[in-house]
């Protein structure tokens, strides 16, 4: 059985892979890589997922209440940072590239400004 310190540790590692892969689809984002971002999507919630397992095995072995209150905490902050990173990207995706001009159906009138 890992030690409660062992279970931190990995708790520590997947909560970093959470930051990166954020941090990689916001700087993608800003890249204006709309493919990249699309592709890249679904691997974020996996990742979460992880770091959720993660948070789960090392909160239920702790014992103090100042320590369990922490914990909490830190799964909070690692939460919001996810839920507003995903957000943008959400929002994004669902705009569409900033450079895309959607292509005008054939024998129509109208005509889309950029």
């Amino acid at each position: 059985m890992a030690s409660v310190e062992d279970l931190r540790k990995v708790r520590t590692v997947e909560k970093t892979r959470v930051t990166k892969r954020v941090n990689e689809l916001r700087r993608l984002v800003i890249e204006d890589a709309y493919s990249d971002v699309v592709d890249k999507f679904d691997s974020i919630k996996a990742v979460f997922h992880d770091f959720m397992q993660a948070h789960d095995a090392y909160s239920t072995r702790l014992q103090d209440e100042a320590d369990i209150v922490a914990s909490e905490k830190y799964f909070s902050d690692v939460e919001c940072s996810y839920i507003n990173g995903l957000q943008g990207v959400r929002d994004y995706i669902k705009s569409g590239s900033k450079d895309s001009t959607p292509p005008n159906p054939p024998h129509s009138p109208h005509t889309y400004l950029t």
